[in-house]
């Protein structure tokens, strides 16, 4: 077997198609043999050993192995080292059936958090099998603990709004300090939603977060939920969520 990295994966189908015949139509089958759970627990330094079957009725031709963050795409901590983890592994495939053992260690300084683990593979004639897709989930081992949150003014679930109101909560964290707050404003009914990000640059150990909220002016009367997430230099997630109703 032989492996390559960097190498775009899709450029595969248009090769195959113009060397090989149009008349191959059935898709090859991947299976992951170790894991059949949908979510795999890793910490920091543990090592991921997958063992993956791959088969097809003529010619099997490459796979791809592809794990990324669901951080959901924002800047990450500056003061501490962690940063999220993500591989990307593309390898050969001969034959008809073909069983690979992929070691993929995880990063001492791999953000804690949710990840996705995408295996892909192609045949000769440049069929794609239908991908296998698992949630992957870490927890860095230098900060376990998630951050504390204490609620000093806060509406009460069940409440109902009628305009700004006031936010204030009591945050710490016990290692890496506080570096995230997100707060997430949505209604269900019509699909509004209205987010915002505060990033604590010197990632304190205590803080003080207060906001007077506004309610966003294209939302409308009816149920709305708000909920704030709180990250540490690690990604470790303390998240409070109320559900109120709104009189506009």
């Amino acid at each position: 077997m032989k492996r390559t990295t960097g190498w775009f994966f899709s450029a595969l189908f248009l090769l195959a198609f113009e060397a090989c015949s149009r008349r191959d139509r059935e898709r090859p089958l991947i299976q992951l043999l170790n894991f059949p759970e949908d979510t795999i627990w890793l910490r920091t330094g543990d090592t991921l050993h997958l063992t993956l079957r791959f088969s097809d009725n003529e010619a099997l031709a490459q796979y791809k192995i592809d794990i990324h963050d669901n951080l959901d795409g924002h800047d990450h901590p500056k003061m501490y080292r962690a940063r999220p983890w993500s591989r990307l592994i593309i390898g050969s495939l001969v034959g008809r059936d073909q069983v690979i053992t992929e070691i993929i260690p995880v990063y001492d300084s791999a953000a804690a958090g949710p990840y996705h683990l995408m295996v892909r593979a192609v045949d000769k004639a440049g069929n794609e099998a239908n991908f296998i897709l698992k949630n992957l989930v870490i927890k860095n081992t230098y900060d376990t603990l998630p951050p504390h949150l204490n609620i000093i003014q806060f509406p009460s679930d069940g409440a109902t709004l009628t305009g700004p109101f006031p936010i204030e909560l009591q945050l710490s964290d016990d290692n890496s300090g506080l570096f995230m707050i997100k707060t997430r404003f949505t209604q269900p009914h019509n699909q509004a939603f209205h987010a915002t990000i505060d990033t604590l640059h010197v990632q304190p150990l205590t803080y003080t977060y207060q906001k007077n909220f506004s309610i966003p002016s294209w939302f409308t009367s009816g149920e709305v939920i708000l909920q704030i997430d709180v990250f540490d230099g690690a990604y470790n997630r303390k998240s409070i969520k109320r559900n109120f109703y709104l009189n506009m």
